[in-house]
């Protein structure tokens, strides 16, 4: 039987994979993904139909079956709002990663959280969204871009905290793939970068509109430094959003 692995890391899991296959004596000329590199995999890889065994040539990406590594997670100024960075695969026919873990966010990233609702959103260029918080039932909300590219800003309102009424931001698109951790706790806003943005926003709390409140986006007390070039497109409400001085904390 002739094999034909396709890989240029990995050789140990190569070998692992190409022993057992071998060790069944026949082989399907065709793959599947599957992430476990055992008897399994190989049983899958194989096929009772009649082949010419001896010609058969069997290409697979190893990159599929292999498990991801860990997410990277950044601690930003303010310790608790955190960047995440996948674990990226990519070869010539696209890139893939998991976008979301509950036991890689429980163990890396944040503990006792469960997300309860996503929102997606598309915006234009310019739009600037926010500052945007829940008084009563806080919301934690972990921020990706699947389109465009958006500064995701987070203000902290927490009144105990050392980085009350500080600032993050960050830049996330659809390039770097990264999120943002922002914890109950935070407004947040963003600005479009790109022609179109969507944005997926998963929270740990639904939206409730009568606890909705809304932080000036231009408060001087505050002074976020927005990647303005011109005046941004803002809702109503966004708008009339309420001075730090008074705004209800927590």
């Amino acid at each position: 039987m002739k094999l034909e692995v396709v890989a240029s890391r990995w050789d140990t899991e190569a070998a692992k994979i190409l022993t057992v296959a071998q060790g069944l004596g026949r082989c399907a000329p065709y793959s599947q993904h599957y992430t476990r590199t055992d008897e399994t995999l190989a049983n899958a890889l194989c096929s009772p139909s009649s082949v010419d065994r001896q010609a058969l040539q069997v290409q697979f990406n190893l990159s599929s079956y292999l498990p991801q590594m860990p997410i990277r997670v950044k601690h930003t100024a303010i310790r608790d709002v955190k960047l995440i960075e996948p674990s990226i695969l990519s070869d010539k026919r696209g890139v893939s990663f998991v976008s979301f873990d509950q036991e890689e966010f429980e163990e890396h990233v944040a503990r006792g959280y469960q997300f309860v609702q996503e929102r997606h959103s598309v915006s234009a260029h310019n739009v600037l969204s926010g500052l945007h918080y829940q008084i009563q039932r806080p919301q934690g909300k972990l921020v990706r871009v699947l389109n465009g590219e958006v500064v995701g800003v987070a203000v902290d309102l927490r009144r105990w905290s050392p980085t009350f009424g500080r600032w993050i931001s960050a830049r996330l698109s659809a390039s770097n793939c990264c999120q943002l951790w922002i914890p109950p706790g935070f407004a947040h806003g963003s600005l479009v970068l790109s022609d179109v943005a969507e944005i997926l926003y998963k929270t740990t709390e639904r939206g409730f509109v009568e606890h909705e409140r809304t932080l000036q986006w231009n408060d001087p007390d505050i002074a976020i430094a927005w990647e303005l070039d011109k005046a941004p497109i803002t809702s109503a409400r966004d708008a009339a959003g309420t001075s730090f001085s008074m705004a209800e904390v927590y």
